[in-house]
């Protein structure tokens, strides 16, 4: 008997072992233990019509928001964004996502959007991929992209999002499973010099091309 549970403990941790060591170098911990974030602050950007246009050229065109967190007639040709739907968000359709992933409603409606997100949750989800509820995003969300984005551009891209007409529009919440690509998010950048063109693709790549992994990401 002695013998026999010996053998189990050394099984017991020697799977450990190999667990932790596999874990560690293939998916990492985030997904068990959650993303390390920074504390939310308390910061708002200052609205001015520049900022309100520079913000509207990078969501619409440069970093390609509105393609997917705008609902697309996917039956039509094309598969364009439904007009009075800008930023309301949807549920990818693609069937080779691990779950279900949702874009979600980024205009300012209070109940289904996000009129009651901070500056910073906004922000913050942007450049770091953090959610607004503290989760890490799952990097359809190109936030690895938009972490060289500067401050102004940033501070732009709120302006503007909290500027476009709220939709009421609801949404279920992602399902992920179990997936090799896992959340990467990344750590709060500094030292960013403000007027910085973030290096994201050249609108006339980007415009009007439907929201699907590998494509804009």
């Amino acid at each position: 008997m002695k013998r026999l549970g010996r053998g189990l403990l050394i099984g017991v941790i020697s799977l450990t072992v190999v667990l932790t060591i596999a874990i560690t170098f293939t998916v990492g911990w985030s997904p068990f233990l959650g993303p390390r974030t920074r504390a939310l602050t308390n910061r708002t950007f200052e609205r001015t019509p520049q900022r309100l246009e520079r913000g509207r050229y990078i969501a619409t065109g440069w970093s390609g928001c509105f393609d997917c967190h705008t609902p697309h007639d996917w039956t039509a040709a094309g598969t364009p964004l439904v007009a009075g739907m800008e930023g309301a968000g949807e549920v990818l359709p693609y069937a080779d996502l691990p779950g279900r992933i949702v874009a979600p409603n980024l205009t300012p409606d209070p109940e289904t959007g996000a009129g009651r997100w901070s500056d910073d949750q906004l922000a913050r989800a942007i450049r770091e991929g953090v959610g607004h509820d503290g989760r890490a995003l799952f990097p359809i969300m190109p936030y690895k992209h938009y972490h060289n984005m500067s401050d102004e551009d940033l501070a732009s891209v709120v302006v503007y999002l909290r500027s476009v007409p709220p939709v009421h529009h609801p949404l279920p919440a992602t399902e992920i499973i179990f997936s090799r690509e896992v959340p990467d998010p990344q750590r709060a950048p500094a030292g960013y010099r403000a007027g910085r063109r973030p290096r994201l693709r050249r609108p006339t790549q980007i415009r009007n091309a439907p929201c699907r992994p590998g494509r804009l990401y």
